[in-house]
């Protein structure tokens, strides 16, 4: 493999790497929220959507790249195998799977990139909505508190009431 697909696969494995870290159930959306607005990653990221568009427009290259190289390869394969020797065929055969396996790596690093950047939209919004169902549920409990002591006092009140009224009367 040349470098260019060696970097380009590379980053498929990275991509592979934080799909599934960004999947691991152990560890909670806010903890990815809390990583995600840190200060330290807001410094990195500030920037780092004009790399991501970069890394795109350079992988959209790599795949056109590898389709132009697999149709190459695919009507050379096809056109010609009945007249090519079998070392011929063999070598022919060879830079087609090449083609295959470098259009394979290209389009896979792509929808990985995609991919990655809605899970972290994702878990960011997920992280948000427990923070808000958190916080409704504390507002809940408080109000409950105060309704149930309002209704002890009134109901300490009505009994007062009833043992003066039957201590008078």
């Amino acid at each position: 493999m040349t470098l260019q697909w060696t970097l380009t696969a590379g980053c498929l494995y990275v991509e592979i790497g934080v799909t599934v870290l960004l999947l691991c159930p152990w560890i909670s959306p806010t903890l990815w929220q809390r990583l995600f607005r840190s200060r330290w990653l807001f410094v990195v990221t500030e920037y780092a959507k004009y790399y991501f568009w970069a890394a795109v427009v350079v992988l959209i290259f790599v795949f056109i790249g590898s389709l132009l190289d697999n149709w190459k390869y695919s009507g050379s394969v096809r056109g010609q195998e009945l007249k090519m020797s079998t070392e011929t065929r063999m070598l022919a055969q060879s830079k087609m799977f090449r083609a295959q396996r470098n259009l394979y790596i290209s389009g896979f690093v792509l929808v990985l990139a995609f991919v990655i950047g809605r899970l972290v939209v994702l878990l960011s919004d997920n992280a948000d909505m427990i923070n808000r169902l958190k916080s409704r549920e504390d507002t809940n409990m408080a109000s409950n508190n105060a309704q149930q002591q309002q209704l002890r006092q009134s109901q300490s009140s009505t009994a007062r009431r009833r043992i003066t009224d039957t201590v008078e009367g």
